[in-house]
């Protein structure tokens, strides 16, 4: 963003309005990204899952999504009882994963990854977690129904 508004006006705008550009146009995209995830539609099952699941096993919600705008997002969806803690950008998933696996004093194939990501596969391999992948709107269902007997903590 920096580099194009400095080429569109390279020649009147100094480094502190370039400053001051930037960070309004990242706000505004901030702003609109985060209104957009707070009203979207659920993805099919996700309510049943999180009620369930949050009965069962303990939940921790790690996103690249900025830290504060993930906690506005999952408190604007009721969604904050759920969870044992919420983890955004600038925490990366796999040193998110590790300090679970610390806290919680657990094997790291107790922990199940859930996600629909690279970032999240990723995390999930190389500290040797499980893994389901949302793939598709029929994946939570799908995650309902299977028997996870070893896994004690998810990370949605």
């Amino acid at each position: 963003m920096r580099e194009i508004l400095k080429r569109v006006d390279s020649e009147t705008i100094n480094e502190n309005e370039l400053d001051n550009r930037v960070l309004a146009l990242a706000t505004k995209y901030n702003d609109l990204v985060v209104d957009g995830a707070k009203h979207c539609n659920e993805k099919p099952g996700a309510k049943e899952v999180l009620e369930l699941f949050s009965k069962r096993y303990k939940l921790y919600l790690s996103s690249t999504t900025p830290e504060a705008s993930l906690k506005e997002i999952v408190k604007h969806r009721n969604w904050n009882g759920f969870f044992c803690d919420l983890f955004g950008f600038p925490n990366d998933k796999t040193s998110v994963l590790l300090n679970i696996i610390k806290k919680e004093s657990v094997n790291p194939d107790e922990l199940l990854v859930v996600g629909d990501g690279k970032s999240d596969r990723n995390s999930a391999n190389s500290v040797k977690c499980k893994y389901f992948r949302i793939s598709n709107d029929s994946s939570l269902m799908v995650l309902l129904d299977l028997n996870l007997k070893t896994t004690n903590i998810l990370l949605l």
